[in-house]
């Protein structure tokens, strides 16, 4: 499994986009989230695979449970969400506080053949916001199945409703999500991807081994995306990925 926290170039103005995105992904929406202009045919290959539909199902946080918000497919309660964001976002910027970017995007992606229930999503989103300190943060989540890679797409409030607290993420989110992706692999019987934290007869240890670094078209998708990178995809796909 993978996770890949990713940040939005837009500056906040309100949820809508991103709410948007994660629920009813298309082209429009992801052009403008990042750039074409640098990208070889086969990353617009992969851009397009990332812009697709395929939303099938969707769950919330606690905290919007408690307050009845339990589908974000459902237009109406899409839209309740999206005010409680925007509410809390101005209650805290009226507080002082900058909250430039205070939605926490993140992507957690299976490998290839695996098939995660909508249950085994739930704990995995619910996991991974924990492990970022986001475990009682206003939430919302959508699962894609329509490609190999079955993945989540979660939208969490880094903000708490109620006292406007900073909830997270730390900065060391990459770390602590790659270490939440070994967990929830030996937890559900997942087969371990790899990344700064392997598996190592039945424990989880820190890697020392050098990754190495994405080219800068393969970098930009994955960055935007979440997903697997060219690379990957074009192997899977037979694309011939110019480097």
């Amino acid at each position: 499994m993978l996770a890949k926290a990713i940040t939005q170039k837009k500056a906040y103005t309100t949820a809508e986009d991103l709410v948007d995105y994660v629920t009813e992904p298309d082209q429009e929406r992801a052009n403008e989230l990042f750039s074409e202009a640098s990208l070889s045919s086969d990353a617009r290959t992969l851009l397009d695979y990332a812009a697709r539909d395929g939303v099938v199902e969707a769950g919330t946080s606690a905290r919007l449970q408690a307050l009845d918000l339990m589908d974000p497919l459902d237009p109406q309660q899409k839209r309740l969400i999206t005010k409680l964001f925007d509410h809390t976002v101005a209650q805290v910027r009226a507080s002082g506080a900058a909250a430039e970017h205070p939605l926490y995007h993140v992507v957690v992606t299976w490998q290839p053949g695996e098939r995660p229930s909508a249950a085994q999503a739930r704990e995995a989103v619910a996991h991974a916001l924990a492990a970022v300190g986001l475990k009682n943060a206003a939430a919302m989540w959508v699962i894609h199945r329509d490609t190999e890679h079955h993945h989540v797409h979660t939208v969490a409030l880094k903000y708490d409703i109620d006292t406007l607290k900073y909830l997270g993420p730390p900065k060391n989110d990459f770390l602590r999500l790659d270490k939440a992706m070994r967990e929830i692999e030996l937890a559900q019987g997942w087969a371990h991807s790899p990344g700064p934290y392997e598996v190592r007869n039945g424990r989880i240890v820190r890697s020392h081994e050098r990754r190495e670094k994405l080219s800068s078209p393969e970098a930009t998708v994955e960055r935007a995306t979440g997903l697997p990178g060219i690379a990957a995809f074009a192997q899977a796909h037979g694309l011939v990925a110019k480097m």
